[in-house]
């Protein structure tokens, strides 16, 4: 291990702590304006400055990434070099500035209409002003995970956003888990078959795609844990039309059917065969052939996660597998990072990706010049794919060795591009 690298990883790891307590320790403050006896009989967390959390940024993220699909010179930005990220970054921020100001109002909205159990108004002096005041103040609260995730990006350990967004993700994950009755029940059991799927997606997700095809050139692919959502469409005609739900069984056989349909569109959208090719330096029938073989595989673990999740057999909702299965994947990148600095002493981030089957070609090219790299973010996005930009792809270098690899990175992007 570097001598740099004993002393940098205890101070990068204390930062990064330090970040997440302040975050923890801001949701204490309570938004001005509010009567205080009032807050403290309604619970004041709901009453935070940092209310809006991580997930307006992840918002605006998605927003500008899915536009930037709709024309195409917005989608060389998507797969352009650092300079064409920063450009959607930058409309990021002017995204997240709208929705601040409307979620602000209409969260001032309706904090004038709450009153107590012992009806006293919560807002003090209800109006204009309270309303702007409101706004400028979630505003901060939010920003304060902006800046948050750029301190661990430059001082600490791990990506900002990855590590705030995996905080948020094992809160809602973790605390269904009660230790000390685990096994007492039926439901309670539902870990057993939980875990086998977690299992499952780790496996399936993120250790059969790096497999390689014959030539050792296309690599394997998955559709992600996105078509999971789809389980709960069965639910929507009874909600709508009010009538009779169907049986446990029927139930979970119309859901997986539907996961499993949506995997295959999931897979065949995030890895079309022209777009690959290029990148890979392959020909299209050779993409083509390397979606057939991933497709299963993807198909697998898709509706195993979907029948542990929608099965009432197995505890429904007793554990949440996906939120679980996502900060999994935030604590391996974390430990792909962990490796690399014990490897190199201290790393730079050398360049960005955003899709999942542009790693392979940009690791054969770093190794063919001879420049040592981990990946950072590749397990988080292998999960969720497009709809998480916030937790770019990142490849680790030496440090001192970013703008080789850079070079490297930038005469690979030409390439593919001239032979698209």
């Amino acid at each position: 291990m570097p001598p740099s690298a004993s002393i940098d990883l205890p101070r990068r790891v204390f930062v990064t702590l330090l970040v997440v307590a302040a975050l923890l320790a801001a949701r204490q403050v309570v938004l001005p304006g509010l009567d205080t006896p009032a807050v403290a009989e309604l619970g004041g967390h709901a009453f935070s400055v940092t209310v809006l959390g991580p997930m307006t940024w992840m918002t605006s993220f998605l927003f500008v990434e899915f536009g930037a699909l709709t024309r195409a010179r917005w989608r060389a930005l998507r797969v352009g070099g650092p300079a064409e990220r920063a450009q959607l970054e930058k409309a990021t921020r002017w995204v997240w500035a709208a929705l601040c100001c409307f979620q602000g109002f209409a969260i001032a909205l309706s904090l004038e209409q709450v009153l107590t159990p012992s009806a006293t108004d919560l807002v003090l002096s209800p109006g204009v002003n309270f309303r702007i005041l409101t706004i400028v103040t979630l505003a901060a609260g939010s920003s304060l995970y902006w800046f948050g995730a750029r301190i661990i990006d430059r001082w600490g350990f791990g990506n900002g956003f990855a590590v705030l967004v995996g905080l948020m993700l094992a809160e809602s994950a973790l605390p269904a888990i009660e230790l000390a009755s685990l096994f007492q029940d039926r439901e309670r059991a539902a870990l057993a078959p939980a875990v086998v799927v977690l299992a499952l997606v780790a496996y399936g997700t993120w250790r059969l795609p790096t497999l390689w095809s014959s030539d050792g050139a296309v690599p394997l692919l998955s559709s992600g844990l996105g078509p999971v959502a789809l389980v709960a469409l069965p639910t929507l005609p009874h909600l709508i039309l009010d009538i009779a739900p169907w049986s446990d069984t029927v139930h979970t056989l119309v859901s997986v059917g539907l996961v499993a349909v949506g995997s295959v569109v999931y897979a065949i959208l995030f890895h079309l065969p022209w777009n690959v090719a290029p990148v890979a330096g392959r020909t299209v029938d050779e993409a083509e052939a390397s979606l057939a073989r991933t497709l299963p595989f993807a198909v697998l673990v898709t509706t195993g996660a979907a029948w542990a999740t929608s099965s009432e057999a197995f505890g429904a909702g007793y554990l949440d597998v996906l939120a679980l299965s996502l900060v999994c994947a935030h604590a391996w990148d974390l430990h792909v990072e962990w490796q690399a600095r014990r490897a190199f002493g201290d790393i730079e981030v050398a360049w960005q990706l955003h899709r999942v089957y542009a790693v392979p070609p940009a690791l054969r090219a770093l190794e063919q010049a001879g420049i040592p790299t981990r990946v950072r973010g590749l397990r988080f996005r292998q999960l969720v794919h497009i709809s998480g930009p916030y937790v770019p792809i990142e490849l680790l270098v030496p440090l001192g060795r970013g703008a080789e690899a850079r070079r490297v990175l930038e005469a690979g992007n030409a390439a593919a591009a001239a032979a698209a």
